[in-house]
């Protein structure tokens, strides 16, 4: 029996990591991404967290997102979007320029023209075509950085830090990088494109594939160290590739709270992301959850087009988007946090290698986590191999099982003691941050690292 001295012991172990962090000296990293670093952006935060014990001065990131960044870590940035390249091509201009970090709550997107619009929402389709215009357009563009390669030659950074997008061009600046600078190139990689290989008879998809994977394939035998975000990532990326690499979950300051007391009701809450079809198994839980009491109901809180509202009699209670700050109070003051995944074939086999960046967040919250989804899918079974959520993998153990744990207090500390314990080794914020430092000093000081010749060819050209 866990008892609940142990897990308040459990919990003031991880309020330790919640407190202020000693900046230390280390060695200059340049970060490039798609996206800016943030406090409140699933992507932004995720590197953020590697960079929690650095100095501000020691960071710098190149990003291409049409956004501002928001975060404490770093204080240079350089922003290069697709409508700057475009333009800088056309008018024989230079593209890009050095950003201030916003001093709002959370990433904010820039104000962006008609075409922009066009541009991003095109873009977001990710099509065929839509990946060869962009990648077009920057290769056609890639004269037009003079500005950027000055900014980072007054930076000059001793290290690359890429986080792998499926975009050729942002591989081949990460390259380029590494090659002109004569400095080692880190990969930090939690998506799966490059194992994706599916039937089509579109040449589009062929040919972009085929530059990918190439591109794809170069950058990570060039890699000094890669990172991945989940074990089953890094097992299948291995079947591939021989550089050294290691898992470094997403890190999480939420600061743990017990269950309130003086609730009415449970009060059960489900948090982010309703894409790939997440609506499905929430709206199933929820039809069961009040076959259990009809007074029951999941508050929701996501940024979705389904219309959630005709289900508010079912269990269901939508709110919308909220920001990270929000998040964060919602959390503290649910008794239980619900994550759900789709059990489609197509899900099951697009999001096998998916892990939420929520999970860190719920996992340090000292909250009891319920999953209800297929195991195949990484989260899902990251949960229930480390016994730290109630997993429910079947629609018909729903009812039977949600009434267990509704009953079951010890059950319930049970789960939130694992739970604490899973984020204090795999979620510290302080601990990841000295894994990374650790992974820079090796790869820096090595002698066998690999870094990519002066000479090498002209990416761009290919």
């Amino acid at each position: 029996m866990i008892a609940e001295e142990s897990v308040r012991e459990c919990l003031n172990d991880t309020l330790d990591v919640m407190k202020p962090m000693e900046k230390r000296d280390n060695y200059r990293t340049l970060i490039i991404s798609h996206n800016s670093l943030s406090s409140g952006s699933s992507n932004g935060r995720t590197l953020e967290g590697f960079f929690w014990c650095w100095r501000k001065d020691s960071l710098a990131q190149i990003f291409f997102a049409s956004e501002i960044p928001d975060t404490d870590v770093c204080s240079k940035f350089f922003r290069v979007t697709d409508m700057e390249v475009l333009k800088a091509t056309i008018f024989s201009e230079d593209a890009g320029k050095e950003i201030e970090c916003s001093s709002g709550s959370q990433t904010r997107k820039s104000s962006s023209s008609r075409i922009e619009k066009v541009l991003h929402t095109f873009g977001k389709k990710k099509t065929s075509i839509g990946y060869i215009a962009r990648n077009l357009i920057w290769r056609l563009g890639s004269k037009r950085l003079s500005l950027l390669n000055r900014w980072i030659d007054l930076f000059d950074p001793e290290v690359v830090l890429y986080q792998a997008g499926d975009y050729v061009f942002s591989l081949k600046i990460a390259l380029d990088v590494s090659r002109r600078k004569g400095i080692p190139l880190i990969i930090y990689n939690s998506e799966d494109y490059f194992l994706k290989k599916r039937f089509s008879l579109n040449p589009c998809y062929w040919m972009n594939r085929k530059a990918f994977v190439r591109v794809f394939r170069e950058a990570i035998e060039n890699a000094s160290y890669v990172i991945y975000s989940c074990e089953l990532l890094k097992e299948d990326f291995d079947d591939f590739f021989e550089t050294p690499s290691e898992v470094i979950y997403t890190s999480s300051r939420i600061e743990p709270t017990f269950r309130k007391k003086d609730n009415t009701h449970f009060r059960i809450s489900f948090i982010g992301n309703l894409g790939n079809r997440r609506h499905v198994p929430l709206i199933d839980f929820c039809e069961e959850l009040v076959k259990i009491d009809p007074r029951l109901y999941v508050d929701v809180y996501s940024k979705t087009s389904i219309d959630l509202n005709r289900f508010d009699s079912k269990g269901l209670k939508f709110h919308g988007s909220i920001g990270y700050q929000q998040v964060q109070e919602v959390i503290a003051q649910s008794d239980f946090l619900l994550h759900v995944e789709d059990f489609s074939k197509t899900t099951k086999r697009d999001l096998r290698h998916a892990f939420s960046t929520k999970i860190a967040d719920y996992l340090s919250s000292g909250k009891c986590v319920i999953a209800y989804g297929p195991v195949q899918i990484a989260s899902i079974e990251y949960l229930l191999r480390n016994r730290a959520a109630l997993v429910i993998t079947e629609k018909n153990e729903i009812e039977p099982s949600l009434k267990s744990l509704l009953r079951d207090v010890t059950l319930q500390r049970f789960l939130s003691f694992n739970a604490l314990n899973l984020a204090k080794k795999n979620h510290n914020p302080l601990a990841n941050c000295d894994r990374f430092k650790s992974i820079v000093d090796t790869v820096i000081k090595s002698d066998s690292r690999k870094v990519l010749s002066t000479r090498s060819k002209n990416l761009w050209r290919e």
